[in-house]
């Protein structure tokens, strides 16, 4: 099972894409939130994301380690 801020494979359509866990369903660590809906950034293969916009909250504990998602927490507008 992955865990927040994991980087993982995913088959999109046929295509191989890499991603980050930015959010799960299921039971958390303290002090960790627990999220209504899977979800993940997708990125391409130098570690930018494909997108331009982050509409899902993402969690403090990405923010605060050293996960190496700086471009991830520059786009993104909230924070839970």
């Amino acid at each position: 099972m992955p865990e927040l801020g994991a980087k993982v494979i995913v088959a999109i359509k046929g295509q191989k894409k890499k991603g980050v866990v930015v959010g799960l369903v299921r039971l958390q660590k303290p002090f960790v939130p627990r999220f209504d809906s899977n979800n993940m950034v997708l990125m391409d293969d130098k570690g930018n994301p494909l997108g331009t916009r982050i509409l899902v909250p993402i969690p403090n504990l990405i923010r605060k380690e050293t996960y190496g998602l700086n471009k991830i927490i520059a786009i993104a507008t909230r924070f839970v």
